[in-house]
C-alpha cells in the first residue's frame, strides 16, 4: 500500500503571505464574542513574537479568518501550527466541544511578491465583511478587524485567557500584537494608497448592492 505525502511547503525567509483557515464545516465557530477576541488575539500575540513574524492585517469572520504577514526568519509553519493548535484547544474548552476545530489540511498561503500584491491582499482581508454582504464599511464588522491606519504601530494587548490556558499556565500573562506596514515602503503613503483601495471597494459594493 502506497501513501501519497503532501509536498513541503517552500519557505523563503522575508516573504509577505496572506494565510487564511477556515473552521471544520463552515461552522461558525469564530463569530464574534469577546471570548474569540481574546483567544485569538492572545494566541496571535504569542505566536508572532515567538516566531518573530511581522503583522500587516488581520480580520476574523464567523467561520474563517484571514491575516497578512510578513515572515523575516522563515518562521511561517511553526508560527501557523502554535497560532491554530492553541485557538483550537483554547475554543473548543470555550464551547465545550472535542470535535475537529479546523477543516482537513492545511492552511492556505498565498505568496506576495511586490507591494502593490500586498497592498491589494491587504484590501482583500479588510474588506471580506463587506463582499460577504455582512456590514456596509468594515469598521462596522463587530469581530476582530484591522485597518489601513492599524499599520502605523496599533497595538492589540490582551490578558492570557483563564479559558484553557489556567493559572499556572507558563505562558505569557498579557500579549500584543503590533502592526506594521511593509519594510522598506514609505509608510503613510502606502497607508493612503490602501485606503483609498478600499474605500473604492466598499463604494462600489454599496452599489451593487443598491
Amino acid at each position: 500500500m502506497y501513501f501519497r505525502m503532501t509536498k513541503p511547503r517552500p519557505i523563503i525567509k522575508g516573504t509577505t503571505y496572506l494565510l487564511t483557515r477556515r473552521c471544520a464545516r463552515r461552522e461558525f465557530l469564530l463569530t464574534p464574542s469577546k471570548e474569540v477576541a481574546q483567544i485569538f488575539t492572545y494566541c496571535l500575540g504569542v505566536a508572532a513574537e515567538r516566531h518573530e513574524m511581522v503583522i500587516h492585517a488581520v480580520c476574523v469572520l464567523s467561520n474563517h479568518y484571514h491575516l497578512v504577514a510578513t515572515d523575516p526568519k522563515g518562521n511561517l509553519p511553526k508560527f501557523m501550527q502554535w497560532m491554530n493548535e492553541f485557538i483550537a484547544k483554547a475554543l473548543n474548552a470555550h464551547y465545550g466541544r472535542s470535535e475537529s476545530f479546523w477543516a482537513p489540511g492545511s492552511y492556505n498561503a498565498v505568496k506576495l511578491v511586490e507591494a502593490n500584491d500586498v497592498a491589494r491582499k491587504i484590501v482583500y482581508t479588510l474588506n471580506n465583511p463587506v463582499a460577504a454582504g455582512l456590514v456596509e464599511r468594515h469598521e462596522h464588522w463587530p469581530g476582530l478587524c484591522t485597518n489601513p491606519e492599524s499599520m502605523l504601530g496599533a497595538q492589540w494587548s490582551v490578558e492570557r485567557p483563564t479559558i484553557y490556558f489556567g493559572r499556572r499556565s507558563k505562558l505569557p500573562k498579557y500579549a500584543t500584537v503590533t502592526f506594521a506596514a511593509l519594510p522598506e515602503v514609505d509608510e503613510r503613503r502606502f497607508v493612503r494608497d490602501v485606503r483609498e483601495m478600499l474605500t473604492v471597494e466598499e463604494v462600489a459594493q454599496g452599489e451593487e448592492r443598491k
